[in-house]
């Protein structure tokens, strides 16, 4: 007779778990204004982050730094799909769009990986609950409008999108 194993439920999702800390990341980084090591450090410190594995970390890290460097990219592929623009209180939700379509556009993950985890962490989520439908609809077009990276990479569109206002400002006013 075998003995009796107990299997524990699992009750995290580490793949969920990394986007949720992307997601976090980049609400550090762009809506609090906190640099990138430093928020990723506070962010994984956190006790909902504490317990992922290091390739989980990785990954949402790498969601983080490609999405940030690929701002303007992303921001324009999902203007293209948004009928309107969010409501500035759906700020939470926007992190989730930015940090799937990163994983989309440029990171090579499956669209239903990216897609269901994204729509899963919107219903998980107070403030974003409302707005999964929306970023399912929202990712679903993008995927079907994405193809391969190059695709998405407009030559030397990607670069003018990419660079923040600020900075294209100040380089104009330099070159000047």
């Amino acid at each position: 007779m075998a003995p009796n194993r107990v299997v524990p439920a699992r009750t995290k999702n580490p793949g969920l778990q990394a986007r949720q800390l992307a997601s976090h990341l980049l609400k550090a980084v762009l809506h609090d204004k906190q640099p990138f090591d430093d928020a990723f450090a506070a962010s994984s410190a956190r006790a909902a982050f504490a317990d992922l594995e290091m390739r989980d970390r990785a990954f949402a890290h790498a969601i983080g730094a490609t999405a940030l460097r690929r701002l303007g990219q992303i921001e324009d592929l999902l203007n293209r799909f948004l009928d309107k623009p969010l409501p500035a209180e759906a700020f939470e939700t926007r992190f989730i769009l930015i940090a799937a379509a990163a994983q989309l556009a440029f990171m090579e993950v499956a669209p239903h990986a990216a897609i269901s985890l994204a729509v899963d962490q919107a219903k998980g989520s107070r403030s974003s609950h409302r707005f999964a439908g929306l970023v399912n609809a929202v990712l679903r077009r993008l995927s079907e409008a994405c193809g391969p990276v190059a695709d998405v990479d407009r030559g030397s569109d990607a670069a003018k999108l990419n660079i923040p206002q600020w900075l294209a400002t100040a380089m104009d006013s330099t070159l000047r």
